[in-house]
């Protein structure tokens, strides 16, 4: 029922939204406004006037009735005029059915349907409200049943919204096509094909002959080819509904409208065609797809009809794809002749042709390509006969894509190129199986044989100085070094970081690829990290201690960056590697071992490796994938994978020593990484070693923490913190030993005075309650609370948190008969909710919860047993509201402090529990807090604002509304109090309740009180605020009618903490939104000049060959000259003796020209900071971001006047002379701005030179 309550409110609200954009429009000027609003007007009074409630089905039910009173007060012919009341109730008729529920629609069926049915052809020649009719039959035919679809009048009414499909009239026409859309999408259940269906497809279908034939109700040629194209969008719009019986009849129809030589027509049938290709459905029609690819290969459209033929590419695409589901062999046959047809369009000079072309290429490449034609390219590839091989379908499409990537017709076309191979390098990680070896070991991938040339030339282009397209290069090798692995890439393009490794001085090496390999490297063998880049790590150590020792530092900050790239791969060598127990030998180890000791900046790559190996290890391990499916994808069998897992599991004692050890070297805020991967080494460790392991932590905690020490304190917050990490994966019997061990008052481990020893105390403690790595019984649980109890006065600040989360699994673990232990610790809990740390208040509403969760299991809460009440021997019955009553004992506290965190306690257990609340319980309550809300300390106030905000929103109105008389004017007595933000906080809660209750409720509570101003105040604001929003709706009617943008403000994932703090007020919102918009508006557009391309960029100091390489010599940047380096020296003389530079104090008149062209931006821009900042128009922002301008005085004018004077006299570098006032001279009718010109000019032109004048003559004065 509360399910229902809430749906049935939520309707109410958005018909409330719809309606509130047409009340203000009963002052428009427009007819067709102005009327249904007074409509409206009228309506509503009648509501209030016969006491009915504003719901859907009371406005349904009015506006039925006022049709037909309409209909027959004016018949026999209604006026259908703009100021007639027949469209004004069409149109509100229109917008309230959506809202109105299926059960009324079909109940009154029989009295709405004579109505409505016979208006069509009374407004049929008036476009709004024929939509507005249109718009009733979208909501009321998808709400009936089968039953009731065959009722008369409904099935002629469904024919005339069809017909309207073809309307000439482009509103009514989108209008008609989406209700048909919306009726065939909503068939009646338990149906799953809507009974109108072919009914509508054989009109449609009636209508496309008729296309072919140009007969389309007498119209020219030109009429029925437009005809066909609002054929075609609507078919679009049902395609994935369309009949299979009638879909070889649309194939074939569709097909037959290219020949109407009709440019528009003939895209629409492509995209249509695309369409139904894609549907489910289209698999009773496969027989059609040889001839629609024959259709589509011998017509091709023209290239300088880019609309045809990017519909054309898609066309095609999709009907390769759909073969490729079908028929396998045939898409193989046609295969080289599509993707040599397609290929050509890559040469079009159109950029949305070239992305379609590229679109469709890869489409080919990932779907297209079987393994048949793989097995068949990679055996002619082997075999060397050439001819074989470009025979092949493989063949043919890489010596396509070779050739093309130097050929100058696609070099503007490179991008597009990339983009292709990278998808035909994916498909080729085929790995084929050589005819004559056996089923042994891992194959290579066929992108290893058929592919090393392109990849050797996409490395060679990647390396140009000028290339422009490295991020698709770098996809390329990227996806080849998945596919080929590392090794055998590297040996088509080696690294050549070695300075002894490059072939001349213009050879810069490979570096580029060490990210690439690091990102990209996947299941391969780890043999080839320690062969490979070990030697060449160790290398680059020389090179880096050799370039220390000469004091070169760029130097050696490169080689040490390439040592940090070379050890980032080692993750991606340790993901699921086939040689893992080969590899990883004593020496590698020991290697690495020394890394983590020696090298920090080495220790978070090779942490990752460790991660990696142990993830991937353990996931191979485990999986359920048959082994022959897993060595064929991963290289590595089932039985395999168990012995890696036993592999690294004998060697993770060892491991663990040493990232123990790394462990406590590494300060405690980076221990983050090396104790997760100690906790992945845990995890896959055999019991005794963890228990070793645990032994020697132990013993050194009790060594170090019995007299703590500067030198001790360290050792123990390292044991306590691998303990942390040990809990996890201890036994029980072991846990049991540690929770005694944290507990022991002679450990002072709870007790400790050092801060971080407790906090780390409290943590091993609560991660063993919550693990249930530790068994109570009852009496220890009692014994453990009390112990909690007791320790309160000795617990940090840095434990707050801890403690918190303890106490809550430790009330989880209280019995029936102790919850009396709860009253206990629920003044820490109270006091809790107000601690400095975020994490801590969290817990301690978490601690809340819990102990409201416990309370409403039931119990016993033993009155004796708890401070104050000892006379008491009642026993009282455990639930929430028993809890809620011993919350509100903090309502009486001595302190301002405990009354705010006892009122936001009882916030957050009301919200949680309301369900469960009695609404007698809820309003005794609701009534308490409101007390608080006149209180004289702000704390308390705060905290039961907070209350009424959860009030407002998450108790049902029977409960809040009797309070509201007392809750206003409370309300209102804070709303001018600025500090601490009350007034916006007041405001939004306003704005809540006028949401909730209705504004007339809530002026009513506060109407006889001095502050309603605020309350009329805000209700201006919301009316403007719905207005604005109102007129933006309008103004995107015409071209988005439909498409409404829902703003969604960020929540927190806490219910409780986004109504307490994450709102805000609705017009601060929207003001923040309306500028915003404003500020996107004023944004210059940065884009692309239209007219700049591709062009060939020729450098001076190298012949530019017009047959290979063009890829590189392309380029789309700005073609204006660039500055060369140097340039400017060429203006300066040289000293003959020294060789230096001679600037002059005086520059040309031309180089001051130039100077203050590129200068004038800058100046413009300064000049109006300036003023701004000085002048007497001027002003400034104080720190509230009030505006304050600069006042008009005397010496503030007399500044600006002298400042004006600097401009002209200190623009040469003469000596400054006391300022002597001149003689005013009279300037003559005209000359006046001939004057000001001048002046400027002779000026500076720099506000800051300006300034820096004014203030020598301040001082010369």
């Amino acid at each position: 029922m509360a399910v229902e309550a809430s749906s049935s409110n939520g309707v109410v609200a958005e018909l409330e939204k719809e309606l509130l954009k047409i009340r203000p429009h009963v002052n428009s000027g427009l007819a067709h406004q102005k009327t249904p609003a007074n409509l409206l007007i009228a309506l509503e009074a009648t509501f209030a006037e016969q006491g009915t409630q504003q719901s859907p089905v009371a406005y349904f039910a009015a506006l039925v009735t006022t049709l037909e009173q309409t209909i027959q007060k004016e018949s026999p012919k209604p006026s259908i005029e703009d100021s007639a009341i027949l469209p004004a109730v069409l149109y509100l008729l229109a917008l309230v059915i959506p809202f109105v529920p299926s059960t009324v629609l079909r109940s009154n069926l029989s009295t709405l349907l004579p109505v409505v049915a016979p208006l069509f052809p009374v407004v049929h020649d008036q476009a709004p409200p024929l939509r507005s009719l249109i718009g009733v039959y979208a909501s009321l035919i998808p709400s009936l049943d089968a039953a009731r679809l065959s009722t008369p009048q409904l099935p002629q009414s469904y024919a005339s919204v069809l017909e309207l499909t073809m309307d000439p009239r482009p509103k009514v026409r989108k209008k008609a096509q989406e209700t048909v859309s919306k009726i065939l999408g909503s068939p009646p259940p338990p149906t799953t094909k809507h009974p109108y269906l072919e009914q509508s497809a054989d009109y449609i279908m009636g209508i496309l002959k008729a296309v072919e034939k140009g007969t389309v109700h007498g119209k020219s040629h030109d009429s029925s080819a437009e005809v066909g194209i609002w054929c075609c969008t609507l078919i679009k719009s049902i395609a994935g509904l369309w009949p299979e019986s009638h879909l070889s009849d649309l194939v074939n129809s569709v097909l037959r409208l290219p020949r109407l030589f009709s440019p528009f027509l003939t895209s629409q049938s492509f995209e249509l065609l695309s369409a139904l290709l894609v549907t489910p459905t289209f698999g009773s029609a496969s027989s059609h797809l040889p001839i629609i690819l024959s259709t589509l290969m011998s017509s091709p459209p023209s290239p300088s009809a880019p609309v045809v033929a990017q519909s054309w590419l898609e066309a095609v695409e999709n009907t390769m794809v759909a073969f490729a589901r079908a028929d396998p062999q045939a898409r193989s046959e046609q295969l080289p002749n599509t993707w040599k047809v397609i290929w050509n369009w890559l040469k079009v000079e159109d950029a949305a042709t070239r992305a379609a072309t590229e679109k469709c290429l890869v489409a080919l490449a990932r779907y297209c390509i079987a393994p048949a034609n793989i097995e068949q390219g990679v055996d002619a590839a082997r075999s060397g006969d050439q001819k074989k091989y470009d025979k092949a379908v493989l063949g043919g499409i890489i010596n396509l894509c070779t050739t093309s990537m130097q050929a100058l017709p696609y070099a503007h076309s490179i991008s597009s190129l990339l983009r292709v191979l990278t998808s035909l390098m994916s498909r080729l990680r085929y790995r084929p199986q050589p005819s004559n070896t056996a089923n042994e070991g891992r194959h290579p991938s066929a992108a290893e044989v058929l592919l090393p040339e392109l990849v050797q030339l996409v490395g060679q282009l990647r390396a140009e100085k000028h290339f422009e397209h490295r991020d698709r290069a770098d996809e390329v090798l990227g996806m080849a070094i998945e596919v080929m692995g590392p090794k055998a890439f590297l040996q088509l393009l080696p690294l050549k970081i070695l300075p002894s490794e490059l072939d001349g001085p213009k050879d810069e090496g490979r570096a580029f690829l060490l990210p690439l390999l690091g990102n990209r490297i996947t299941n391969t063998t780890l043999g080839h990290f320690v062969q490979y880049f070990v030697p060449l790590s160790e290398k680059l150590f020389d090179l880096h201690s050799t370039a220390e020792e000469n004091n070169k530092m760029v130097e050696a900050k490169i080689w040490e960056a390439c040592i940090d790239q070379v050890w980032a791969c080692l993750k991606g060598y340790c993901e699921a590697p086939t040689d893992l127990t080969t590899a990883f030998t004593t020496p590698f180890a020991q290697l690495l071992t020394r890394l983590l000791y020696s090298h920090p900046s080495l220790r978070p790559p090779i942490l990752r490796a460790f991660q990696a190996l142990l993830r991937s290890t353990t996931s191979l391990a485990s999986s359920a994938t048959p082994s022959a499916e897993m060595s064929q994808s991963f290289g590595i069998d089932k039985a395999q994978a168990q012995k890696h897992l036993a592999f690294i599991k004998s060697i993770a004692g060892n491991m663990l020593s040493v990232l123990f050890n790394v462990f406590g070297s590494v300060p405690s805020d980076g221990r983050g990484m090396v104790g997760d991967v100690i906790s992945g080494w845990l995890s896959i460790a055999e019991p005794k070693e963890i228990e070793a392991t645990y032994t020697k932590v132990i013993t050194l905690l009790k060594k170090n923490a019995s007299t703590l020490t500067p030198t001790s304190t360290p050792v123990v917050h390292t044991m306590l913190d691998l303990l942390i990490l040990l809990v996890p994966n201890l036994t029980p019997l072991t846990a049991s030993a540690l929770c005694a061990l944290t507990l022991d008052d002679n450990s002072n481990l709870l007790n400790s005075t050092d801060a971080t020893i407790q906090k780390k105390a409290y943590r091993i403690t609560s991660r063993l309650f919550e693990d249930r790595k530790v068994e109570l019984s009852t009496e220890d649980v009692e014994a453990l609370v009390t112990r909690l109890e007791n320790n309160t006065t000795s617990v940090t600040s840095g434990s707050k948190r801890d403690r918190l989360h303890l106490l809550a699994s430790a009330v989880d673990l209280l019995p029936e008969t102790s919850l009396h232990h709860i009253s206990l610790l629920l003044p820490e809990a109270i006091l809790g909710t107000k601690e400095v740390g975020e994490k801590a208040r969290h817990e301690a509403f978490d601690l809340l919860v819990c102990m409201g969760k416990k309370m409403q299991k039931g119990g016993i809460v033993r009155r004796a047993e708890i401070d104050g009440m000892e006379e008491d021997d009642t026993q009282a019955e455990a639930n929430i509201e028993e809890f809620l009553t011993m919350m509100a004992a903090g309502l009486a506290g001595a302190s301002p402090h405990m009354i705010s965190a006892t009122i936001t306690s009882i916030s957050r257990v009301l919200f949680e529990f309301k369900d469960a609340i009695s609404e007698k319980m809820q309003s005794e309550v609701t009534s308490t807090i409101i007390t608080f809300i006149r209180s004289n300390n702000r704390e308390i106030v705060k905290s039961a604002l907070g209350f009424v905000k959860v009030v407002i929103v998450s108790l049902p109105t029977s409960v809040t509304k009797p309070h509201l008389g007392e809750l206003v004017p409370a309300l209102l007595g804070w709303s001018h109090d600025h500090k601490n933000h009350f007034k916006s906080k007041v405001r939004h809660i306003f704005e809540r309740m006028i949401r909730r209750f209705g504004w007339d409720v809530i002026w009513n509570a506060a109407r006889d009180d001095d502050n309603g101003k605020f309350l009329l105040n805000l209700k201006k604001r919301k009316d403007r605020s719905n207005r604005k929003k109102a007129e933006k709706k309008d103004e995107h009617t015409d071209d988005d009618s439909d498409q409404e943008k829902d703003i969604h403000k960020s929540t927190s994932g806490n219910a409780f903490h986004d109504v307490l703090y994450g709102s805000e007020s609705e017009d601060s919102d929207d003001e923040a939104q309306n500028t915003k918009q404003a500020s996107n508006t004023t944004r210059p557009v940065k884009g692309k000049p239209k007219g700049e391309g591709a062009r060939l960029r020729h450098d001076d100091d190298e012949p530019l060959d017009m047959l290979q390489g063009m890829s590189s010599h392309i380029t789309t940047t700005n073609a204006r000259k660039r500055r060369q380096p140097g340039e400017e020296a060429d203006k300066f003389k040289n000293d003959e003796g020294t060789g230096r530079m001679i600037i002059d104090d005086e520059t040309t008149a031309q180089e001051t020209k130039d100077s203050n062209k590129r200068s004038q931006g800058d100046n413009v821009s300064a000049r109006a900071y300036y003023e701004q900042m000085t002048s007497v128009d001027g002003f400034t922002r104080t720190a509230t971001g009030a505006v304050k301008f600069h006042k008009d005085t005397k010496k503030r004018r007399a500044m600006e006047e002298l400042d004006d004077d600097d401009d002209v006299e200190m623009a040469d570098g003469t000596a400054t002379k006391p300022h002597h006032p001149k003689k005013k001279k009279s300037i003559k009718l005209g000359q006046e701005s001939k004057a000001k010109v001048s002046a400027h000019a002779s000026g500076s032109g720099h506000p800051w030179l300006n300034s820096l004048t004014f203030d020598r003559r301040l001082v010369a004065i």
